[in-house]
């Protein structure tokens, strides 16, 4: 879902093509790691002390997530 109206959408589109390349680079990783944060806080919202474990399990598969967590993984 969009509810960026299209004339904003371009104008952000140019000042982001404006800006050198270490800066796109920069707010394209915050952007990223800001996403990462708030998926990380809804597992841990809705499962608590394992939300850590979901969450890896999740976007990595269980046995990687079982390899991060060592003995700390709980089945």
């Amino acid at each position: 879902m969009n509810d960026t109206h299209p004339k904003i959408a371009a104008l952000q589109l140019e000042l982001l093509r404006s800006l050198a390349p270490e800066e796109r680079f920069e707010r394209a990783m915050r952007f990223s790691s800001g996403i990462l944060k708030l998926s990380r806080e809804q597992f841990a919202q809705a499962h608590g002390e394992l939300g850590l474990q979901r969450w890896l399990e999740a976007h990595y598969g269980m046995a990687l997530a079982r390899g991060a967590l060592g003995d700390q993984y709980r089945e």
